[in-house]
């Protein structure tokens, strides 16, 4: 996969003759170029739902035996008022109409060419000396090998890395330049930032609910809902919100590829939910912004470290452990957001003919990267209080056990197979190191703490 190459060069045999001066005994295959379909993707897909539309109409014609009537505007299908048209003569209309303008907007699409080329070679051999190269000169800063069209093809800008799998590519999103896709990162994690700075964990709505019923202590000392569970509760609420609020941010980063997605959700929802679940309620603070302060108080202002590691903090983890095992795994395997997409999707379709198509659309790739920083986040809290708390970890062990058997049923039944790449695994790997860091200085801190040996270390 080549990027960065002048559109005007984007020739086949300009392509092919500058490897071939360049890098002597290799033969090239195939060359494709990649161009703006945008909307054309979008058209066909527009296309695609009224031809099914169109079948689904037919189709209820043969067994009824009754032209099929529908509401030509939004909501048709659950408003009773309008006039009704003939179903299947309006679909095929549409059909039409959207087969001239994918017509016509495929002509055009292949005017506008985006700089990105895929070449492929004889084997893998002659692909692997041509990546190496680039990389080798961008390293060294120096000039790859150049040929006779090296000043038309600006071969020394070319961005030459390994193609991801067809499948894995977002066609649609290759037209974002890389620029534009940075820019929108930086506006979307700063949002995703700014939340969670002022609004991490629930130990927030914990301490308004602690402020509302102080007067009421003996009322909730003496409900173990109030006292046990709801906190538990409202911590894994908001720990399962924030999946969803990267996961609809990041609706708006044009990624390249699924596997990149996937790789991106995982870091972000694993770092906010560490501070969230993890962190920020261990050091007793409510929020990141109460964590700022602590970390930058004024000098002779000491913090309040019997704060740290509180009587019922392990408990408080367990509970947590246990209402995701139960809880959580449940939710997932009821797929509550899925059926209100569903429901809203009917509502908007404008016949019944066109519900086949909203089934098909709301079969979700599986979210490996969220699920996986999910686990990874029960898995931490598991790791770092296995020791001040060993009754977390046959807790652990259940929801992992659970957890398991949802995921796998997700995956085989539920879900479209999801594409990641060997990243997302390497990256895994290396937020289990380290959570075992963070085991560590959590039993130094504990001895600090508890058992009042700071001095001797």
């Amino acid at each position: 996969m080549i990027c960065h190459i002048p559109p005007e060069s984007c020739v086949k045999e300009l392509i092919t003759q500058h490897f071939t001066e360049a890098f002597a005994g290799l033969e090239i295959q195939d060359v494709q170029f990649a161009f703006n379909v945008t909307q054309l993707m979008l058209l066909e897909t527009q296309r695609l739902a009224a031809v099914e539309a169109r079948k689904s109409s037919e189709k209820m014609l043969t067994v009824m035996n009754m032209r099929p009537q529908m509401h030509s505007f939004t909501c048709g299908y659950v408003c009773c008022c309008g006039v009704k048209t003939d179903a299947i003569e309006y679909y095929s209309t549409e059909e039409r109409l959207l087969t001239d303008a994918c017509e016509a907007e495929k002509a055009s699409a292949f005017k506008d060419v985006l700089g990105i080329a895929f070449v492929t070679f004889q084997n893998a051999e002659m692909a692997h000396r041509v990546v190496h190269d680039y990389k080798i000169s961008c390293r060294k800063g120096g000039m790859p090998n150049t040929s006779t069209l090296t000043g038309v093809l600006k071969s020394f800008e070319w961005d030459v890395k390994y193609a991801p799998c067809p499948d894995d590519i977002f066609w649609e999103n290759l037209s974002v330049s890389p620029g534009s896709l940075t820019v929108k990162s930086l506006l979307v994690n700063s949002f995703l930032f700014i939340m969670l700075f002022f609004l991490t964990t629930p130990s927030i709505v914990i301490s308004t609910l602690d402020m509302i019923f102080y007067k009421q202590a003996e009322v909730v000392n003496r409900n173990p809902f109030i006292s046990e569970f709801l906190p538990t509760l409202l911590l894994w609420t908001f720990s399962a919100l924030l999946p969803a609020l990267v996961t609809w941010s990041d609706r708006f980063l044009p990624h390249w590829t699924r596997s990149e997605k996937h790789h991106s959700q995982m870091r972000k929802v694993f770092v906010f939910l560490l501070f969230m679940v993890l962190i920020l309620p261990s050091l007793g603070l409510t929020s990141v912004q109460a964590f700022l302060q602590w970390a930058l108080k004024p000098e002779g202002q000491e913090y309040r470290w019997w704060c740290l590691y509180l009587p019922d903090g392990g408990a408080f983890f367990v509970n947590y452990v246990i209402t995701a095992a139960f809880i959580g795994c449940a939710l997932e395997i009821i797929r509550f957001p899925e059926l209100i997409m569903y429901s809203l999707r009917i509502c908007f379709t404008r016949s019944v003919a066109e519900h086949s198509h909203v089934k098909r659309l709301l079969t979700w790739e599986f979210q490996f990267g969220v699920q996986y920083a999910w686990m990874l986040t029960v898995f931490s809290v598991v790791i770092v209080y296995s020791l001040s708390c060993p009754l977390i970890v046959p807790a652990g062990l259940f929801y992992l056990f659970m957890k398991h058997c949802v995921d796998r049923y997700n995956i085989y039944f539920a879900y479209a197979p999801s594409k990641i790449s060997e990243k997302i695994h390497s990256t895994a790997i290396n937020y289990v190191v380290f959570v075992v860091i963070l085991l560590q200085m959590s039993l130094l801190f504990f001895s600090m703490v508890r058992v009042g040996e700071r001095n001797d270390l």
